[in-house]
């Protein structure tokens, strides 16, 4: 069983339904269902997703300013500018904390709840995809190539800095005991840092540690995703997924090279 979930904000809906688009246009006769967390948008835009893809469930959240101001010590306004910042532009070292409490932290925390929400599924294979991935093709190969594995990752072991050894765009992962500790260790990791500390990438350098934690002793069984589902800024033409995230590029603009027909003709 398939499932593909993804995150995002509200200053990202022009993403998501491009997301949501591409994923109908390949995967509606599969009836592959597709989950979001979604916070801060309203009703118009949940059913701007509805309208979309018809086996969609859109779990709808406000975003919980407080809560973040209290925890990062930072003023709900200059969080609102940051937020702004980081959902139409780049992250920056002075509007970081928002990007790692979200991405780095809040999203997680999702992807891990939805493996609470097949607990009687033992086969179910859920991916989990960044909101500025645009399809290409079905990714239902996937769940043969997971057969066997506790999660799918984007790895590159050797590379430096470690933040680049693992890619979070997306994820693949079996319901398993050994992926729920891994994912947990991954949160634990990921706040045992005050967020206005947390430096650029900490949420793929909190997961690599979290990761060769996992692998030491070869209790998580981990496959490295073919290169057909991409690594960010490497968008090839024959890529079953292409990613927003280019160097230099804010993730809009990025789409709009990648999709520009589905952007100005469908949506």
């Amino acid at each position: 069983m398939l499932i593909v979930h993804t995150y995002y904000t509200a200053g990202m809906h022009e993403l998501a339904k491009v997301f949501v688009e591409s994923f109908c246009f390949h995967h509606a006769n599969d009836h592959t269902p597709l989950f979001i967390d979604a916070i801060g948008i309203d009703d118009k835009m949940k059913e701007d997703l509805y309208y979309r893809y018809p086996i969609i469930k859109v779990k709808k959240r406000p975003y919980n300013l407080e809560a973040m101001s209290k925890r990062s010590n930072v003023p709900i306004k200059t969080l609102e500018k940051w937020r702004e910042q980081v959902e139409h532009g780049y992250v920056t070292e002075q509007n970081r904390a928002w990007k790692l409490m979200i991405a780095g932290e809040d999203r997680v925390l999702k992807v891990y709840n939805m493996l609470r929400e097949f607990p009687d599924e033992p086969d179910a294979l859920i991916v989990h995809f960044d909101i500025d991935t645009l399809f290409r093709a079905n990714i239902n190969d996937i769940v043969d190539e997971m057969k066997g594995y506790d999660v799918g990752l984007k790895l590159r072991p050797n590379i430096n800095p470690v933040k680049a050894r693992i890619t979070i765009d997306m994820m693949a992962l079996h319901i398993t005991p050994d992926t729920r500790h891994w994912l947990s260790d991954w949160i634990r990791t990921s706040c045992s840092m005050p967020p206005k500390q947390r430096p650029i990438g900490w949420g793929q350098t909190s997961c690599w540690i979290a990761y060769e934690a996992a692998t030491k002793d070869k209790r998580l069984k981990a496959l490295t995703l073919p290169l057909k589902y991409g690594l960010p800024g490497r968008n090839k033409p024959n890529d079953v997924v292409w990613c927003g995230n280019v160097h230099k590029l804010t993730k809009m603009i990025a789409q709009k090279n990648s999709a520009p027909n589905l952007l100005e003709q469908k949506l």
